[in-house]
């Protein structure tokens, strides 16, 4: 045990004997399992059965945790799967102040997804958790995984025995909401406040508390949310929606005796708590997927920010799942409204002790301070954090207090795989921004510049330059962006014309040697998975394209008309002619007029390719004309066009087959992974009726 742990009874240092923790002071003990201090237990509730805990820990002890978890719910209960085995879902690490050797404290670590994200950034870390079930597993899944950095510990809420100022940072993640019940004697808030001044007292003068929790007013707290029990504020309906409905997961330290429900507090509430506690000041970030699943983070004093985010949501579901009424009702009410600042369903809190003098100082994040070192712009701070489930990459998006400098930093852990994949992709961006500079200068500001990549800890980040302008998914998930047919030729003009002028910097970037080559059997059409034979050899491609070419990455000046292109992760060689154009003509979901809404699980995916390249309207006959313009500006087959099209169904469908596509699918991206097969399938079966059946008369523009 590398963090000493106090007697409950004398508050003297225990010792750690073979079978027990021993007090020298006045000879309290406490068991050891299987090397785990026991200082007492809770019970639990929810779908997770004493019975699945023992059928779960035996599939893990018979093979790997993750294969025990994958088998036992990732089918039947996919945010379960998702509660235990994404460490995405301490999305908040990169941004918070404390450096790579800290000691950190994981109270009621649950099934350990915390704990095990936690081990892979910081120099230690303790974890308790009272239910001794879930620590059986969470230590089979760190002696798994090989962690020899963390102590777990077996204790209710109601003990933490540390000596004080022994932790960096403490979380508490869906911890606070309970603390009432495990408590006997005094009111709700008197709980609350004598377990976040203990947390005080554990915590180093420069430490942080990190808090994941529902707000009281939020407004999803009328109807209760799929897997998670009623704030006390609406208890009375809790008991009636537990009988309608079957509960999803959700773990409880509460003794189910005592009934009740969450604790809860509105934003303002929790900050006035925590001032009262000690904490000062209080950095209040929005997870818009809940604390659970903070894949994505908005700094809740960020309201541009927070409108630009409720604005695309609303838009996004608009497009793919047709316009509701419900929808917009919703919306007016909530976002226009601007009730959305105080009814935040959920909050994270990120907060540091008051004695802290320097707060500015304490406030440093140390992997945007790596940056400061080398750029000026004076201090940087994040304004919001983006990643996705299981992925190692999480983008935040940066400004500085001193100028109006705005930055990407993207962070990918490497202890984990596919850090590699951010490294390179800066390597390509720093050659293709050399490139575009020498090879065509008047596109040199079409892509992001470079700014630098650090390495703090086990993170690895690299920042580039924000783009300008407005991002074209913006712009066309506006429901009038199809009737403005000018308005559409002159970006998809613009459009045009910058591949056609890039091509000479991407094929100096493809021969120097940095960018990669995709996959030959991405080549291989689907058909050859149902045993059709080997089939010819697919053929190869030269030259490099940005292989994710959609309208979330590409920014376009409305004034200028000037593109900048993001996200170069995806550029390799060997993408078949026109790749990213047939990406970005599909990826704009055009339909003839709006979809009412569709029943639930289906999207206008379908329809919308349909009509895109088989049905005669204003629209085909624009991606014609412009398809035949860049075959003959860049020396390609018309007559191949459909040959071409094919291939490129072929590609997406492989990507998004694979399981780092699946694992890294973009939200604007399809739904069904199988998409491109169905659309590949389609093509086939009325080439006729397609689009580039056949040439149009020259000049069509």
């Amino acid at each position: 045990m590398n963090v000493p742990q106090l007697c409950l009874k004398c508050q003297t240092t225990l010792t750690h004997g073979t079978l027990r923790m021993e007090c020298p002071a006045c000879g309290a003990a406490w068991p050891l399992y299987q090397t785990i201090p026991s200082y007492g237990s809770a019970n639990y509730r929810g779908d997770l059965t004493q019975e699945t805990m023992h059928e779960l820990i035996s599939l893990a002890e018979r093979g790997h945790w993750l294969s025990a978890a994958r088998t036992m719910f990732r089918d039947s209960k996919p945010e379960l799967y998702d509660y235990v085995a994404d460490v995405n879902r301490a999305s908040w690490i990169p941004i918070l102040p404390i450096e790579p050797n800290s000691t950190v404290l994981d109270v009621s670590s649950g099934l350990g997804a915390l704990t095990h994200a936690l081990a892979l950034n910081y120099h230690h870390v303790v974890s308790v958790e009272p239910v001794e079930d879930m620590v059986r597993f969470t230590k089979l899944r760190l002696d798994q995984e090989g962690f020899k950095n963390v102590d777990l510990i077996q204790a209710p809420l109601a003990i933490l025995p540390f000596p004080i100022e022994t932790f960096d940072l403490v979380v508490l993640n869906g911890v606070l909401e309970w603390v009432p019940e495990w408590r006997s004697g005094g009111t709700s808030r008197e709980a609350q406040l004598a377990l976040l001044m203990h947390v005080r007292r554990l915590l180093k003068p420069r430490g942080v508390l990190v808090i994941g929790s529902e707000n009281r007013i939020g407004y999803t707290s009328f109807l209760r949310r799929p897997g998670r029990p009623q704030t006390r504020t609406f208890r009375w309906l809790d008991a009636l929606q537990r009988r309608l409905e079957k509960p999803g997961f959700y773990r409880s330290l509460a003794d189910p005796t005592k009934g009740g429900g969450l604790y809860t507090h509105t934003p303002h509430g929790y900050v006035a708590l925590l001032r009262q506690a000690g904490f000062s000041p209080v950095d209040l970030w929005w997870p818009p997927n809940g604390y659970n699943s903070p894949h994505t983070m908005l700094r809740a004093s960020n309201r541009v920010a927070i409108r630009a985010y409720c604005d695309f949501d609303r838009k996004y579901r608009d497009r793919l799942h047709g316009y509701a009424v419900p929808r917009q009702l919703r919306h007016w009410a909530v976002v226009e409204t601007r009730l959305i600042h105080r009814m935040f369903p959920d909050v994270i809190m990120i907060a540091t002790p008051s004695s802290q003098r320097d707060e500015q100082s304490h406030s440093r994040v140390p992997l945007l301070a790596a940056f400061e070192k080398n750029l000026p712009g004076g201090r940087y701070y994040a304004d919001s954090l983006t990643t996705q489930p299981y992925k190692n990459k999480a983008v935040l998006s940066v400004g500085s207090g001193n100028t109006d400098t705005h930055a990407v930093v993207k962070v990918a852990n490497v202890r984990l795989p596919g850090a590699e994949i951010l490294q390179r992709s800066y390597e390509t961006l720093q050659c293709l921004h050399s490139n575009f500079t020498v090879s065509v200068p008047s596109l040199a500001d079409s892509i992001p510049s470079p700014m630098g990549v650090v390495r703090v800890g086990s993170l690895l980040a690299t920042m580039e330059r924000s783009a300008h302008g407005s991002r074209l998914v913006d712009l066309v998930l506006d429901r009038r962006y199809f009737a403005r047919r000018d308005r559409v030729r002159r970006h998809l003009e613009r459009i045009t014309s910058w591949l056609i002028a890039s091509k000479p910097a991407l094929d100096a970037s493809a021969s120097d040697g940095l960018i990669d080559a995709i996959p030959p059997e991405w080549l291989v059409a689907p058909d050859r998975d149902t045993g059709g034979g080997p089939g010819p050899t697919p053929e190869r491609f030269s030259g490099a394209q940005h292989g994710d070419f959609y309208p979330e990455n590409i920014f376009i000046d409305e004034d200028s008309q000037q593109l900048c292109v993001i996200d170069w992760d995806s550029c390799a060689i060997g993408y078949p002619p026109l790749f990213d154009w047939f990406c970005l003509v599909t990826g704009l979901y055009y339909t003839h007029q709006r979809v009412g809404g569709l029943p639930r699980g289906q999207t206008i995916e379908f329809s919308s390719f349909r009509q895109t390249y088989f049905e005669a309207s204003w629209f085909s006959e624009l991606i014609l004309s412009l398809s035949h313009r860049l075959c003959d500006r860049l020396g390609l087959d018309r007559a191949r066009l459909l040959d071409y099209f094919l291939l490129y169904l072929i590609v997406r469908y492989r990507q998004f087959l694979s399981q780092s596509q699946v694992a890294e699918k973009h939200y604007w991206g399809p739904a069904n992974k199988y998409l491109y097969q169905q659309y590949y399938q389609l093509v086939l079966e009325n080439q006729k009726q397609c689009c580039f059946w056949k040439s149009p008369a020259l000049g069509l523009l």
